[in-house]
C-alpha cells in the first residue's frame, strides 16, 4: 500500500508538466478599396486579435448611411467564447473607424465636420477620457501539470488509510476469536485495539502526508488528518457492533465501494 502511494508520487514529480503554445491564424478578406478600408486595415494591424471576416465593395459607405447595404458576412465555427471576441473585437474597429462620419452626418453641418472629425478621434484615443481595445492577442502559452487528474494522490492516501483502519480491525477480531485475548480484561484489549490500529494507520497517514506535500503543497494536509481520524474513529465505532472477523471482511469492500463512489461523484460535480 505504501508502494503504491510512492510510486505515483514519483511519477507525479519526475514527469515534467504538458506544455503547449498555440497561435491561431485567421484569414481576412478585403474587396472595398476606399480610405475606410485602408484605415480599417491599419487598425486591424496595430491590435493583436483574432478576425475572421469578409465584406464587399461599398461597406462603408452603407454602413455610414445606415442602409444594412451590402452586409458582412462574418464566418466562423459554432458559437464559442473565442467567435464571441473575434465578432466584439471585429465590429468594434467597424466602428472606430466609421463613427467620425457617422457623427459629421448626423450633425449635418460642413463647417464643423473637420472639428467634429477631429474631437471624436482625440475623445476616442483618449486613454483618460474612454478606452476600447482588443485584448486578445491572437496566441496563447498553456502550461499545466496534465498528471494532476491521472495520479489522484489524495483520494488514493484517504482510501488505503480506511483499508488500513479496517484491516487492522479485522486482524484484532480474528486474534480475538482464536482466543489470544481469552486472559486479559475488556480494558487491555481495547487499549491493544487502539494501537493495533494507530500501528495500522500511521505508516500510512505518514507516507501519505509527505506524497501529498509534494503533490499538492499544503492544500490536502488538513484533510488527510481529517480522514484518518475519521477512520480510526470508524472502527472504533465498529468494533462495538461487529463481533465476526468474517462479517467484517464482507463490510470492507462496500465501506471501500461507497467511498469510491464519493469521490468520484465529487470530482464530476
Amino acid at each position: 500500500m505504501l508502494g503504491v502511494l510512492l510510486i505515483l508520487t514519483g511519477i507525479y514529480a519526475l514527469l515534467p508538466a504538458k506544455s503547449q503554445s498555440t497561435e491561431i491564424r485567421v484569414a481576412v478578406y478585403l474587396e472595398d478599396t476606399s480610405a475606410y478600408t485602408t484605415q480599417f486595415k491599419e487598425e486591424l494591424d496595430a491590435s493583436a486579435s483574432l478576425y475572421q471576416f469578409y465584406y464587399v465593395d461599398g461597406f462603408f459607405s452603407g454602413y455610414i448611411a445606415g442602409s444594412g447595404e451590402p452586409k458582412v458576412s462574418l464566418y466562423e465555427t459554432s458559437a464559442s467564447t473565442l467567435s464571441s471576441a473575434i465578432c466584439e473585437t471585429f465590429f468594434h474597429y467597424i466602428f472606430k473607424v466609421a463613427s467620425p462620419q457617422i457623427l459629421v452626418d448626423t450633425i449635418d453641418d460642413a463647417a464643423l465636420s473637420e472639428e467634429l472629425k477631429s474631437r471624436m478621434q482625440a475623445y476616442m484615443n483618449s486613454d483618460t477620457i474612454f478606452r476600447m481595445s482588443s485584448v486578445t492577442d491572437g496566441a496563447y502559452d498553456y502550461k499545466e501539470n496534465t498528471y494532476r487528474i491521472q495520479l489522484p494522490i489524495y483520494e488514493c492516501t484517504c482510501l488505503l488509510v480506511l483499508f488500513a483502519s479496517l484491516f487492522s480491525l479485522m486482524l484484532f477480531l480474528q486474534d480475538q476469536e482464536r482466543g489470544i485475548y481469552i486472559a486479559l480484561s475488556g480494558k487491555r484489549r481495547y487499549g491493544i485495539l487502539c494501537t493495533g490500529l494507530l500501528a495500522g494507520i500511521l505508516p500510512i497517514y505518514g507516507i501519505g502526508m509527505l506524497c501529498n506535500g509534494i503533490t499538492y503543497g499544503t492544500a490536502t494536509l488538513l484533510q488527510v488528518t481529517l480522514v484518518s481520524l475519521l477512520a480510526y474513529l470508524l472502527s472504533l465505532v465498529l468494533s462495538v457492533f461487529i463481533k465476526k472477523s468474517r462479517t467484517l471482511a464482507k463490510w470492507i469492500p462496500v465501506l471501500l465501494l461507497i467511498t469510491i463512489v464519493y469521490f468520484f461523484m465529487n470530482y464530476i460535480l
